[in-house]
């Protein structure tokens, strides 16, 4: 595992509770890591992207996840966990959706993020993560506590044009 984490690891082994969202964002925003930093963690799933843990704990779990050209995650909210996401490698498309009926969702808006961006979520926001790019991409995810996610469909009844809804 590589040094620069370490900081990292030893603040959310610290923990007692739920991170401090703008506490986790500092962290992440100080700890400068790259590729060749997880090269052994980089693994990569053929259908999916790849979850590949680094370390947890009762109140967090760190991972680094792989997604090849066109993978996404599922649409989720973090049940009672916060999340911080920083891009080590890649471009990532976040798309933020809103409950339209118990279970079903419609997309409100999308966000990119470059290399070293950070995105920190509260619980309550419903999401899906992808690759859109043409090369790999690699995240660096922080869960508080251990993600236990409610999963979502999209509303027929709603019309979108976003591009990761096709």
């Amino acid at each position: 595992m590589s040094e620069k984490l370490t900081e990292l690891i030893s603040y959310l082994d610290s923990l007692t509770a739920r991170v401090d969202l703008a506490k986790l964002k500092n962290h992440l925003e100080n700890v400068d890591i790259k590729r060749s930093d997880v090269e052994t963690l980089c693994i990569f799933g053929d259908d999916t992207y790849k979850r590949n843990l680094i370390s947890q704990s009762k109140w967090y779990e760190l991972l680094v996840m792989c997604w090849r050209p066109g993978q996404r995650s599922q649409i989720h909210d973090h049940g009672h966990s916060a999340c911080g996401v920083k891009v080590i490698e890649g471009t990532l498309t976040e798309t933020r959706f809103k409950e339209t009926n118990p279970g079903l969702v419609s997309a409100v808006d999308e966000s990119i993020y470059q290399p070293q961006a950070i995105c920190v979520r509260i619980d309550s926001d419903i999401h899906e993560m992808s690759n859109f790019g043409e090369t790999d991409l690699i995240t660096l995810h922080i869960y508080s506590p251990m993600l236990k996610m409610t999963l979502y469909k999209l509303d027929d009844s709603t019309t979108s044009h976003s591009r990761n809804l096709m």
